[in-house]
Parts: C-alpha cells; sequence; structure tokens
C-alpha cells in the first residue's frame, strides 16, 4: 500500500504541485460582510467543522446526494418512458426494486 502511494505521488505533475501548494486554507480570507457564506463561515470557525456541519444540515445533504448517486449506479441515470405518468410509474418501480435489494440485505431480529 505505502509502494502505491509513492507511486501515485511521484507521478504528480509541477503545474499540479503548484497548484496545490498554492490553494492553502492559509491564503484563505473572508468576503465582504454583505456575502451570504460570510457567518456560515465565521460559524464555522467558531464551533469547528464537525459541529457546523451538523448545525447546518450538511450531512443530511451529502447523505441525500449519496442514496441519489447509489440509486442512479444501480437503477440508471435515465428513463425510457416518454410521458408524464409513464415516467412517475418506472420511477415508482425502480424505488420499490432498490428498497427491495435493501430489506434482503439487512439481517431479521426477533
Amino acid at each position: 500500500m505505502v509502494r502505491m502511494i509513492a507511486a501515485a505521488a511521484m507521478l504528480r505533475s509541477p503545474q499540479k504541485e503548484r497548484y496545490l501548494s498554492s490553494h492553502r486554507e492559509r491564503n484563505a480570507c473572508l468576503w465582504p460582510n454583505e456575502h451570504p457564506r460570510y457567518d456560515a463561515v465565521i460559524l464555522c470557525n467558531e464551533l469547528g467543522v464537525a459541529q457546523w456541519k451538523k448545525l447546518s444540515g450538511y450531512h443530511v445533504r451529502s447523505l441525500a446526494e449519496t442514496a441519489m448517486y447509489r440509486f442512479k449506479q444501480l437503477m440508471g441515470a435515465k428513463l425510457s418512458a416518454r410521458d408524464y405518468n409513464r415516467q412517475f410509474t418506472e420511477m415508482m418501480i425502480k424505488v420499490k426494486a432498490l428498497n427491495k435489494i435493501n430489506t434482503l440485505g439487512l439481517p431479521k431480529y426477533r
């Protein structure tokens, strides 16, 4: 494993190294007061990243994105039906199939 990491580090280009070294947190600065992210950055600095993520609901968004990624990987990203009602039906069939797959993988408790 260590050899693979070392080999990957040697394959980096000088341009990428320059890009990585020039974009670090110490170069970060705050936006003007009217910027919407100003409060989020201040709160993140005060509470810490982990606490800010829980408070802001960042984890909920991340879980939703992960669920949609899994769904698209398993069921495909496109619908074959053309009209809305058939697309809805196709989507519900895919959702029920995914739910069935998930329940089959769970242990049964008494």
